[in-house]
């Protein structure tokens, strides 16, 4: 009864995450509806397996770490707010695995939320006249998830080339790579592109029984063109904002100042290290963090630049001072642990259960490497995107593995 609404809402979920206001939360938000009525019935949750175990402990640790600075550090319950994302996605992983799940309606939907971001940006940027594409959302947020989106649509690649519409879902699917792309540059978020690099790879290791020297070639012969025409294009970002991040970096390290962008990060990432090795086991929790890096600031330890931010612009560092090693653990877990429960899957025959594998693996990866330079946690379009990505991909790889096993080729659900 609810196949359809479960299937369109991992649509939606992709499709308009950066078009409309909040519109990541709309397909999570069905998703969550759905469950609901559900949750009280013990049958929902006996479609947990061992294995759902290791994605339900990595969002559980998570989540355990964000209560205990709350209750530890006592900071105030509406902290809970952004980890309760998490939660969300726990409750929903039964009803996805329950359902009969279509891969077309999550590739379709992460695709076109690709090509739309990137022709917002585009928008943006060329009519509206802004400097930075910044959606609906924040501007690093933005340029993130439209790599995240791009990245997603790429992976896809071997699950197209099993179906009847081969030609059109490659298609798409290119678009949807090229218009998450654009958007990124666009975006100006650095980040971004440090992932892109990285993910890239992985695609490229993942289908490396697939993918011939020949193909390989013409990829890389495509990147560099389009990356070429990114650089050289007037006033183009990518140009811009590199450049500018080498000079602030060798401004910084000349011991010159500290009030740029990257600048700023390098001395909280300074800050955050050695304010959370004086407490290292539960860390100092968020208000008493900014008071000690008040002492240090007012010490002339630190530029009282860095004063007015509450985050450390690195969930790994912000981790480590607000909530010890405890925190820096259940952070690294979080990433950790979908990627080694997706990565079993690149040795799968059925390249469309290997595709899901590399979407599932891309999207801790990236989004760890997004957590490097910003607080991607610390906006509900991250804690909502990374959460709800792993929990649907979860559910569809399982669900594919399943069928390969009993050779119908047909998802089962549970």
């Amino acid at each position: 009864m609810l196949t359809l609404p479960v299937n369109l809402a991992t649509f939606f979920f992709g499709a308009i995450a950066l078009l409309a206001p909040s519109g990541y939360s709309w397909g999570p938000a069905l998703l969550l509806l759905m469950a609901l009525p559900r949750l009280v019935y013990p049958s929902y949750w006996e479609r947990l397996t061992k294995q759902d175990g290791l994605i339900v402990a990595a969002l559980a640790v998570y989540i355990l770490a964000a209560v205990m600075e709350v209750f530890y550090h006592q900071i105030g319950s509406r902290e809970l707010d952004r980890p309760s994302r998490f939660l969300a996605a726990i409750l929903v992983l039964p009803l996805l695995l329950k359902y009969t799940l279509n891969p077309a309606f999550f590739w379709a939907g992460v695709s076109l939320g690709g090509l739309l971001a990137g022709l917002f940006a585009t928008w943006q940027v060329v009519v509206i006249g802004l400097s930075r594409a910044g959606g609906n959302t924040q501007i690093i947020q933005f340029g993130d998830i439209c790599a995240l989106l791009s990245l997603l649509s790429i992976s896809a690649v071997g699950w197209a080339g099993r179906q009847s519409h081969t030609r059109l879902w490659y298609g798409l699917l290119a678009l949807g790579f090229l218009g998450g792309a654009v958007g990124s540059v666009l975006s100006g978020s650095r980040g971004g592109w440090v992932a892109f690099v990285v993910c890239l790879a992985i695609v490229l290791w993942g289908f490396r029984d697939r993918v011939s020297l020949k193909a390989v070639s013409v990829s890389a012969i495509a990147m560099a063109v389009l990356m070429s025409v990114a650089w050289f294009t007037p006033h183009s970002a990518l140009h811009t904002r590199t450049v500018q991040a080498f000079d602030e970096f060798t401004t910084y390290t000349n011991g010159e100042q500290a009030h740029t962008s990257v600048g700023s990060r390098l001395e909280m990432w300074e800050a955050a290290m050695i304010i959370g090795a004086e407490k290292p086991l539960l860390g100092w929790g968020k208000f008493e963090y900014e008071v000690r890096k008040a002492e240090y600031i007012a010490q002339g330890r630190f530029s009282d630049f860095i004063g007015t931010y509450t985050h450390a612009h690195n969930e790994f560092f912000d981790a480590w001072s607000k909530r010890g090693a405890f925190g820096l653990i259940a952070l690294v877990l979080l990433f950790l642990l979908p990627a080694g429960a997706f990565y079993k899957g690149f040795s799968e025959r059925n390249l469309g259960t290997r595709s899901l594998a590399i979407a599932g693996v891309i999207v801790p990866v990236a989004c760890a490497l997004f957590s490097m330079s910003q607080g991607f946690f610390s906006h509900n379009s991250g804690a909502m995107v990374y959460s709800f990505m792993v929990v649907i991909l979860w559910a569809l790889f399982q669900q594919s593995r399943t069928a390969d096993n009993d050779g119908t080729g047909q998802p089962k659900p549970r």
